[in-house]
């Protein structure tokens, strides 16, 4: 993920000096309200008003670093809240004085330095539209290089081989690869090893670079010295390309993941505007709502990972839209968070109890604001995949694939775009088990699924339908060209070599391609598309079929 520049900071710089001029004049319009009306004021409803205006400006002046207009504010709102909650006595002098006076508290402040606000750190794991892993092999064999180079090629890993630790230093320092491949007994000129060469580069990073060593050891303290060194894994020689992917693509996924998305409800759009900057500015994909009536339609196409809500808003309270959200059981894992200015303890358990799974006060700093989300929104990605993924292939379940498929169709039809489905079914398979055995069955079925992961798109939906059949999405793409996609895979499957012990062999697949009809749900285009794959298997297996 590319690192937000020094221009994010200047972008919120810009958004406080924006927000002051706003600021001042409602602070000015609550203070001529303070020293010519308030006193004659009884009216419950009016002074709950004011409470919210109060709140309102607590949370944002306080955000943008208007900290003493932030104080006075929340002061009030305490009292008001205390009066208004039949705690406290009628009594609003106090308010009153300090409504009066807030516009003192802004004089001199609405305009600060460029470089009063952090740059907000990119955490990882929010990819968005990037090039394919770039991996540096370290390898003074050049058979085994070029094997290893060809072998990371063919499932379109980007690869730079060395043969000098010298020039693999240098090249780190100025392009940060995603991922090193060390020759663990590699010797270079200057008598460095491959550990020791991992372990110079390895001081030069700002975090920590996954390494893989391309030779295995049993000897304990090498084991030991590896894992210090950020070894993640050992590529067993001979070099199998199956397995060799394999271990690449389960360490390497973060690269294809989407950004995590977040839907954020707020009836302040200053904050909206702020919180939505420093998020993106991470890499997250983000959605932002002032009102709160859209939001179930929002979700069921924006599909976020976390969910961020003020907790008072005017039309509907944060703790009230939560509970309409779990009244759906498809959202019942989204994490909702709360982000408010309520410093109450007892008022934020109550929000908390009402399907809230977390509760940030306002102001927060971008960086604690983006771990914040980023962890809820990870780990509930990641129990959504632990949950919906098969764990031979790492691809969506059956019913899974099926429900995301179904939006997909329905999201191309209100975009009037196309979207083709198609069928895959590894041929001759069940001849596959019984002649090298179940466990190499299943080396043929991850290889196919890392294949369509390397080289499908972000956007496209995977998924295990059943055996050895799967079955894919690709939103946007005509027939024509999703037969010539999924025909460029087919060859390039069918060219695998795979090991059963002293023997090898190849594999093959077939597959139909289908374009909904205008009336078709997706169960009858996964039908009609698998009665493509039929014809395919009839012409003679390993090819792919489209028009009917």
């Amino acid at each position: 993920m590319p690192t937000p520049s020094i221009d994010v900071a200047q972008q919120l710089a810009q958004m406080r000096r924006d927000y002051g001029v706003g600021l001042r004049q409602e602070l000015a319009e609550l203070s001529t309200w303070a020293q010519t009306a308030a006193s004659r004021c009884d009216s419950a409803s009016e002074w709950q008003a004011v409470r919210d205006r109060v709140h309102k400006i607590a949370g944002g002046s306080s955000t943008f670093g208007f900290i003493e207009v932030g104080q006075s504010c929340r002061v009030c709102e305490r009292e008001l809240d205390a009066i208004l909650g039949g705690r406290a006595p009628a009594v609003y002098d106090g308010i009153i004085e300090r409504l009066a006076a807030l516009p003192e508290l802004l004089a001199g402040a609405e305009v600060g330095p460029d470089g009063e606000y952090e740059v907000v750190e990119s955490l990882g794991g929010a990819a968005g539209d990037v090039e394919e892993p770039l991996i540096y092999v370290l390898e003074d064999e050049p058979e085994t290089g070029a094997h290893l180079s060809q072998i990371l090629e063919s499932f379109d890993y980007r690869v730079r081989l060395f043969d000098d630790s010298r020039a693999l230093r240098a090249t780190c320092r100025t392009q940060r690869p995603d991922a090193l491949i060390l020759d663990l007994h590699f010797t270079g000129a200057d008598d460095i090893g491959g550990l020791e060469v991992g372990e110079s580069i390895q001081v030069g990073m700002d975090k920590p670079l996954p390494m893989f060593a391309s030779e295995q050891s049993t000897d304990f303290e090498t084991q030991l010295r590896a894992v210090r060194a950020g070894v993640v894994g050992f590529l067993a020689q001979p070099l199998d390309p199956i397995r060799v992917t394999a271990l690449l693509e389960s360490h390497m996924r973060a690269h294809r993941a989407a950004p995590l998305r977040v839907l954020m409800v707020d009836d302040d759009k200053a904050m909206l505007d702020y919180h939505r900057l420093v998020l993106e500015s991470a890499g997250f994909t983000v959605k932002t709502l002032s009102e709160p009536d859209d939001t179930l339609a929002v979700m069921e196409h924006f599909n976020p990972d976390v969910l961020v809500l003020d907790v008072r808003m005017p039309r509907c309270s944060g703790p009230e839209l939560a509970q309409m959200v779990r009244y759906q059981p498809r959202w019942l894992q989204v994490p909702i968070m709360y982000l408010s200015a309520i410093e109450d303890a007892n008022a934020q358990l109550e929000a908390m109890t009402k399907a809230g799974d977390d509760f940030l006060i306002k102001p927060i700093t971008p960086n604690a604001f983006v771990a914040s989300v980023q962890a809820r929104a990870r780990r509930a990605r990641e129990l959504s995949a632990a949950l919906s993924r098969d764990s031979l292939t790492g691809l969506l379940k059956h019913a899974d694939i099926k429900e995301r498929m179904a939006t997909a169709l329905a999201q191309a039809r209100r975009r009037d775009e196309p979207i083709a489905v198609v069928m895959l079914d590894i041929d001759f398979f069940k001849r596959v088990n019984d002649t090298y055995g179940h466990l190499v069955g299943d080396e043929v079925i991850r290889a196919l699924a890392n294949l369509l992961r390397r080289r499908l798109r972000v956007s496209d939906l995977l998924g295990r339908y059943g055996g050895e059949e799967f079955v894919v999405a690709l939103p946007d793409c005509g027939e024509a060209k999703a037969v010539e996609i999924i025909d460029e895979l087919r060859e390039s499957f069918s060219q695998f070599q795979f090991s059963a012990g002293s023997e090898s062999f190849t594999s093959s697949f077939s597959a139909g391609v289908k374009m909904p009809g205008a009336d078709e749900d997706i169960q009858a285009v996964i039908a009609a598309a698998d009665e493509r794959l039929y014809a395919a298997k009839r012409a003679g297996r390993n090819c792919v079929v489209g028009h009917g």
